[in-house]
């Protein structure tokens, strides 16, 4: 029926659609190899312990990415089979555990030991990234660490990660020199270039982040908010991320980035307590979720109980002499303005 068909249509015509099919098959067929690539790619890891255990369930529920990820206790690794397991992940085993295991594992496979007996380390990966992520845990670190065994095991190693323009407008002078001071540091200008503006209504509102990568926005009042709401659209238009902290900046929905969820909800815990360190740990933070870094992400710092503390200073400090010094930053950042009108 098929070949009647084609027969009739003419010689042109038949041609045409003979070489649609062959390129259709060839089209599915490349399909199936990428798909079962990627369904053999997977990750087993072994614990000795509970240690990270609860990161690793919750990123297995989350359908984490394009790789299969399995974890088993020492008693379920003795009665399982891994000679197809081409990277594995072995941490605190005792040496009889590993004594099994050793009957089954395949030694040519990418395997990774941590915390093992000399007499039974079968690992065959030394990387400083993977030790450092894995002992720093957490849900975000386990999840880096996925990511990055999958990129140098399964693909053709890790991807430079982008460089990116943040924004964050701010309505505290605090919050506007902390950040300013953590823009300057080499280790976060690497990562990202960082932009502050006053949100505040007596400022200057005209700034433009339609070209900025992440846009942040904290605890902003109204007739701001709706001042720079064509702005931030622009900027989300051209692909920002938009970050929104605070329940009156949230209401107005202009972000798209969603502090509820796991992935993002640290964010709003860096802004709990303003310090140079905090500011400095959600730039990694965000370098990681937004521009594939591979860096460890480290929790916040709470707010000291005892320091001495200034409104104009925002973060609290163990000495005088550090107070002072932010406290002249934070006289020069307004007196600016005026020494800047007044000169020819």
């Amino acid at each position: 029926m098929w070949k009647k068909q084609v027969n009739g249509m003419g010689n042109g015509v038949g041609k045409m659609n003979i070489c649609s099919l062959v390129l259709s098959v060839l089209l599915i067929v490349m399909l199936v190899s990428v798909v079962s690539a990627e369904e053999n790619n997977s990750i087993s890891f072994v614990l000795g312990t509970d240690h990270n255990r609860d990161p690793l369930e919750n990123i297995i529920t989350s359908g984490y990415l394009d790789i299969n990820i399995s974890f088993y206790n020492a008693t379920e690794a003795n009665s399982t089979n891994f000679s197809a397991e081409n990277v594995i992940f072995l941490f605190s085993l005792d040496a009889g555990t590993l004594q099994n295991l050793n009957n089954t594992l395949n030694h040519s496979a990418h395997i990774v030991s941590y915390d093992l007996p000399e007499t039974h380390d079968y690992g065959n990966v030394n990387d400083s990234n993977i030790t450092g992520l894995w002992e720093a845990g957490g849900y975000h670190n386990v999840k880096t660490l996925i990511r990055y065994m999958n990129y140098s095991f399964y693909g053709s190693g890790v991807p430079a990660s982008e460089k990116l323009e943040v924004a964050f407008v701010f309505s505290r002078d605090s919050s506007i020199i902390t950040m300013n001071n953590v823009a300057s540091d080499p280790a976060v200008s690497d990562m990202m270039n960082i932009s502050t503006y006053f949100g505040r209504s007596n400022e200057d509102l005209s700034f433009d982040l339609s070209d900025k990568d992440i846009v942040v926005m904290r605890d902003l009042a109204a007739p701001v908010i709706e001042t720079i709401t064509p702005t931030v659209n622009a900027a989300k238009a051209n692909g920002a991320h938009v970050i929104s902290v605070g329940d009156l900046v949230q209401s107005y929905s202009l972000h798209n980035v969603n502090l509820s969820d796991l992935e993002y909800s640290d964010i709003n815990e860096y802004f709990k307590y303003d310090s140079e360190e905090n500011f400095k740990r959600l730039t990694t933070f965000l370098s990681v979720k937004f521009a594939g870094r591979i860096d460890v992400i480290q929790p916040t710092v709470e707010r000291p109980i005892y320091g001495i503390y200034h409104p104009e200073a925002g973060e609290i400090y163990s000495s005088a002499e550090d107070l002072t010094g932010t406290l002249q930053k934070a006289i020069i950042m307004k007196s600016l303005p005026l020494l800047l009108s007044i000169l020819p």
